[in-house]
This record gives C-alpha cells, sequence and structure tokens, in this order.
C-alpha cells in the first residue's frame, strides 16, 4: 500500500481518492486509488496468485518422460503419478474460469476508471486480451460434450496446442515471477517433448495389420532393441505416415501370446484416423508405423501393490486388463468381468490368447451384448463364463470375492450354462464362422484378396516350373488364356 505522496511521486496518479489514506498504485496497469478499484484488483490478483501453481502443474502433468522415471522412485509413495491426465484435465478446467474471472475484474476496474484504453495501449493489456480470447479455444472443445461431439479430435487437438501461445502471452503479462512460475515448466515440457519425440520415437518397418473383426484392427510388431522383451502394462503414441504424418495417437500395447519379443495392440473403429486405418487394412499386410514410447500405463499401479484383484472392463478397454494379465500371469490372481458388444473382438481375443491358462487361479467372465453368434473356440476352459446380457456388477463382483473366500467355487448351474455354450453343434459353429467372415470383409475386398493370393501362388509355381526345366528363372510374366463362357441353353 502506498501514500498519496508515494503515489504523486510515481507520477501515475494524483493520490488516493475518497478519503483513503493508502491505496495501490505501483505501475499504471494496476493503480487502484478507491475502495472499489481495490477491490476489484483484489479479486484480479488472488485469482492469478491462486493459478499459479495450476499453471505450473499443467504443464509437468504432460511430462511424460518425467513422469515415467518418477513412477519408478519412492516418490511414489507420496505422489500419485498414476494418472497425471485427471490432474491435467482437472487444472485446465479450473484455469479456465479462472482466466476469464481474472480478466473481467481487470477489465471492470479499467472501464470505471475510464481506463479501458489499457487493454490496447499495454503490453499487459494486450497480451491478457490475447491470452483470454484463446483459453475458449483451448478448453472448451476438451471438456464440453456438445463440442467434442462435433469437432473432430484432430481439430481439438490442434486447438489445444493453441496453449504454447497462451504461456508465451502469459511471459509478457506481468513483471512478476511469471517468468520462472510459467518458464521453468514450459521450458521442462517442450525439453520432455523434444526427447521423446527424438529419443524414444522407433520407426517398426515391418509391422503386421490384420482386422480382429468387423469393427477393430490388430498390429503386431518385432519390439525395438531398445524396449523390455516384455515391456509392464504400458501404452505408446502410434503415428501411420500412409495415414497421416502429423496425428499420433495413444494406444495400450500388451505381449504377443505367440511370439516372445514381440507386441501387439488393437485398435478399435471409433474415429476419424481408426475408420481410415479399417479402410485401408483391406487385407493382412505389413506396414511401417512410428511408435512414441512406452510409458507405464495408469492401469498397472492400482494392482502392483495387491495380490488379488478384480479388473472390470468394457469394449477395447480389455487390452490394458490383458497386458495386466499377462505381466502378472502365476505371480497374482487377477479376476477379470469384461461387459462387450463386438462379437470379432470376443472372438479374436478367445482364438488369440489362452485366457485359460493366464487366468488358471482365477475367473474370466465375458458378458456378451451383441447381436450376432459368437464363433467360439471348441474347447473353453473352465474357468472362463461366458453370458449373453448385461451383468450385475454388484452381485458379480461379490459373487467373486465370496467363492475365493469361502473357498467353495461358483454354483454349479453356472459350469452347466457354460459347456452349452462351448459345446455348440459342429454346423453351428461353421454357419457362425462364415457369418463372422461375410460382416469382417465385403465381397469386393475378398474378391481382391483372392485375385492377389491367386496370382501370388501362380508366379511361385510358374517359377518352380521354370527352376526344375532348365536351372533358370523365366522372368517372363505368365500369361492366362481366357476362355469365354458358353451361354446356357435357355438364353440362346
Amino acid at each position: 500500500m502506498m501514500t498519496s505522496a508515494q503515489i504523486a511521486e510515481v507520477g501515475i496518479a494524483s493520490g488516493c481518492k475518497g478519503g483513503l489514506e493508502r491505496c495501490i498504485c505501483p505501475r499504471v496497469t494496476i493503480c487502484a486509488t478507491d475502495t472499489l478499484s481495490i477491490i476489484l484488483l483484489a479479486l484480479a490478483r488472488c485469482s492469478a496468485f491462486f493459478d499459479y501453481p495450476l499453471y505450473m502443474m499443467m504443464f509437468l502433468s504432460k511430462c511424460h518422460n518425467i513422469n515415467n522415471v518418477c513412477r519408478r522412485t519412492v516418490l511414489r509413495e507420496w505422489i500419485d503419478f498414476g494418472d497425471m491426465h485427471k490432474v491435467h484435465r482437472l487444472f485446465g478446467i479450473i484455469v479456465g474460469i479462472e482466466t476469464m474471472f481474472h480478466s473481467f475484474f481487470h477489465m471492470l476496474r479499467w472501464g470505471l476508471n475510464a481506463d479501458i484504453d489499457l487493454l490496447w495501449k499495454t503490453t499487459t493489456g494486450i497480451s491478457g486480451l490475447a491470452a483470454v480470447m484463446i483459453t475458449p479455444l483451448i478448453c472448451w472443445p476438451m471438456v464440453i460434450p456438445a463440442i467434442k461431439e462435433r469437432l473432430a479430435f484432430e481439430v481439438r487437438k490442434g486447438l489445444h496446442y493453441l496453449s504454447i501461445v497462451w504461456a508465451i502471452m502469459l511471459l509478457f503479462h506481468s513483471k512478476s515471477r511469471i517468468y520462472y512460475l510459467i518458464g521453468i515448466p514450459a521450458l521442462m515440457y517442450l525439453v520432455d517433448y523434444l526427447f521423446g519425440y527424438f529419443g524414444r520415437n522407433g520407426l517398426i518397418e515391418n509391422a503386421f495389420f490384420e482386422r480382429y473383426g468387423e469393427n477393430g484392427v490388430a498390429l503386431h510388431f518385432l519390439n525395438p532393441p531398445n524396449w523390455d522383451k516384455k515391456p509392464k502394462t504400458s501404452y505408446v503414441y502410434v503415428m501411420c505416415p500412409w495415414i497421416s504424418k502429423y496425428q499420433w495417437h495413444a494406444f495400450t500395447i500388451f505381449p504377443e501370446p505367440t511370439k516372445e519379443n514381440h507386441t501387439m495392440l488393437c485398435i478399435e473403429n471409433s474415429g476419424d484416423w481408426t475408420k481410415e486405418l479399417h479402410r485401408k487394412i483391406k487385407v493382412p499386410c505389413l506396414r511401417p508405423l512410428y511408435v512414441l514410447g512406452p510409458y507405464k500405463s495408469p492401469f498397472s499401479d492400482a494392482a502392483v501393490t495387491t495380490s488379488n484383484a478384480i479388473a472390470v472392463a468394457s469394449g477395447i478397454g480389455i487390452t490394458p486388463t490383458l497386458s495386466l494379465v499377462l505381466n502378472y500371469a502365476g505371480k497374482k490372481r487377477i479376476n477379470v468381468v469384461w461387459v462387450c458388444r463386438d462379437p470379432g473382438l470376443v472372438e479374436y481375443i478367445l482364438h488369440k490368447f489362452d485366457i485359460g491358462a493366464i487366468t488358471e487361479k482365477s475367473y474370466a467372465f465375458i458378458f456378451y451384448t451383441g447381436t450376432r453368434e459368437l464363433a467360439l473356440p471348441k474347447d473353453l476352459p473352465a474357468n472362463i463364463f461366458i453370458f449373453t446380457g448385461r451383468p450385475h456388477l454388484e452381485h458379480t463382483i461379490t459373487g467373486i470375492v465370496t467363492a475365493f473366500h469361502s473357498g467353495d467355487g461358483l454354483p454349479e448351474e453356472m459350469y452347466e450354462a457354460q459347456e452349452k455354450i462351448a459345446n455348440a453343434p459342429f454346423d453351428q459353429k461353421m454357419k457362425i464362422a462364415l457369418s463372422r467372415v461375410v460382416e469382417i470383409y465385403n465381397k469386393d475386398e475378398m474378391f481382391e484378396y483372392a485375385v492377389e493370393e491367386t496370382e501370388k501362388a501362380i508366379a511361385a509355381v510358374s517359377k518352380e516350373q521354370a527352376l526344375e526345366s532348365d536351372g533358370t528363372v523365366d522372368t517372363d510374366p505368365l500369361v492366362l488364356e481366357t476362355v469365354p463362357v458358353r451361354p446356357s441353353l435357355s438364353s440362346s
């Protein structure tokens, strides 16, 4: 607080007004010489001071590599590094509101004092105005459902990167400690991002892509040299240059069950990028991609300190559960409750993974809510139960807990119902399998695939015949004679 004489020496105002002995006027943008102005200034400044720690955490919470290291240290006993995205989202919402709050009281004070021109005549005003104008573009598309539904993810993600411009505006907004409070966390984020982008980014030249059903794609690849042979429950960012060179999307990874030192992931057809991926993967093929990571999944921390766990998943959420189960198979008892309506995903998981083996000492409950019948493996293990319809989660989870604590197991009628599903007649299984193929690939895609495979087979046969005849390979293309189809008698 300053006296009228001190304010007069500064030369911004003549002194305090309204009979006040002391007021505030260190510089032109923060000059409150009457009671109302002091109240408005106090409200604006308190909101700024309240937000400073949130500004820092918004950048630090997105330092994935630093977070990954901290989660392996003793700091995890005091700080929950498991899901920094929740911290980022919560603080982002608060800052989005507080920014409007802060700006409103400053502009109201300037307007009442006939100083509104400070908004465009000072660095503080211009930088503040720019920050408040781009704040809705950064926050609203990420948190308001109506906007999220109408904007593509790529657009929302691009708008969110305006936060870099927002941070630069804050550096010019105030002459106080904001250089350190914003500059240092922002610099740490930039260094962390560049280290991850160039240091933990790997090219997979021959990743194997295939459709796992009518609504998704699975891909498999050999682990890069700097990866563990069996990565813990983690996620990676994937970029397919043949779709877009600028889009990175996060997906959970899990060990390939049939190949050592290989990783796989399942991608559900849900957005623009994933739909384009599904469209381009018409047949199983090898294509390049880039992977950034891996980073430990928030899902892993909750189960690390427990010997018994119940993992509840829905739809594509089974992938982090599978990663958890595969990593702790034989070490921890993890029961799985999975609700899914995608028949292709259920069939792919049951055929690809030996769920009975990896959940040998526990149970796996699959609640199928789709309409098409499932093409199930021939022999389902006794500890896997498949039901049609939605579960009553409270009864299911308490039933699992009771079964283990009592030692009595599950009711016999559950096993009897399971045997009926697993031992379906052969002709019924064939019909389901054929309908599954038709739903995964349309007739044009199947014809194209058949033509490609036929050409490969013909080329291989002609090469073998040439080698058997004279030991040399005939490089001339094989010419097939076309035979016209005789018209039927009814058409003549």
